[in-house]
């Protein structure tokens, strides 16, 4: 309750600001307006392994608001614990700066990448998944160059 506060309470300020990048800059509104348009799902867990963020509209896997704020680990099923853990303490540890990988499910090609997010010292901030529903990707053949 207390983050949705304080993030409800930043909000105002944030909208009329601009968010500086390397290579330019986007106002609050149009970052995330840009997040959800993206055509895949992103789930930001922090250095302390709690989640963050999610946004994107591949809309693969439902989240939850309720996620939030809550430790990554207690969301997994008991039996995937271990093999989240082992995710995050190679990317933490530097052991491994990515793991992906790739499966069917309800019909669909799934592509998932788990990303060590890191400062430019080099410091772990956390970890970025990225999902993608590839099945129509993986079905183009040919080219299409026109309109």
């Amino acid at each position: 309750m207390e983050v949705e506060q304080a993030e409800e309470k930043a909000r105002p300020a944030l909208t009329d600001s601009f968010i500086e990048f390397a290579e330019g800059s986007l106002s609050y509104e149009q970052l995330s307006a840009v997040l959800d348009l993206l055509p895949l799902d992103l789930v930001f867990v922090d250095k302390d392994d709690v989640i963050r963020y999610f946004g994107g509209s591949c809309g693969f896997y439902p989240h939850s608001k309720n996620d939030l704020g809550m430790n990554l680990f207690s969301i997994h099923m008991p039996k995937s614990v271990s093999k989240v853990k082992d995710i995050v303490d190679d990317l933490r540890s530097e052991r491994k700066d990515k793991h992906a990988f790739w499966f069917e499910v309800r019909g669909r090609f799934v592509y998932i990448q788990y990303l060590a997010v890191r400062n430019k010292a080099g410091e772990y901030l956390g970890v970025l998944e990225v999902l993608q529903d590839i099945t129509d990707l993986r079905a183009l053949q040919g080219k299409k160059k026109e309109l």
